[in-house]
């Protein structure tokens, strides 16, 4: 299907963040409080050794997210698109992402179909903090 393109909705919460593919320098870390979700979209700035980098275009080329939970299956799930110049990629937070606090190293993935086969192009780790929300989440 390949990288759409996304502009976040008003009522969105973004958080920025960076990824250097060749550079591997953990940027700032992105804070959120346990049961965030739907609201808060990580925006990525894509960068090769300090230049940016855009997806490419003409190839099928997808970006996912896998995040990692302690114990736990992790979430591996599409990003929401990019924008228009293809350098930015925004990720959408669900509720099983942040229904357990503590700290994340989500990896950001390039991947490209080649026939029936994903292969990674590159992928890229960036941190989260998931405060322990003081009010315990109930079900309706």
């Amino acid at each position: 299907m390949g990288v759409i393109t996304y502009t976040p909705d008003s009522n969105k919460l973004v958080h920025v963040t960076k990824v250097d593919f060749a550079k591997r320098i953990l940027p700032k870390a992105v804070q959120l409080v346990q049961y965030d979700s739907v609201i808060p979209v990580i925006a990525v700035n894509l960068y090769l050794n300090d230049e940016d980098y855009t997806i490419p275009e003409g190839v099928d080329v997808n970006m996912m997210v896998r995040w990692s939970k302690t114990g736990k299956p992790f979430v591996h799930k599409d990003i929401l698109g990019c924008n228009a110049s293809r350098n930015i990629a925004y990720v959408g937070i669900d509720s099983d992402m942040t229904n357990e606090y503590g700290e994340y190293n989500p990896i950001l993935e390039l991947v490209v179909l080649e026939g029936t086969v994903e292969k990674k192009m590159g992928t890229f780790p960036f941190k989260v903090i998931v405060s322990k929300n003081t009010i315990e989440e109930t079900e309706e």
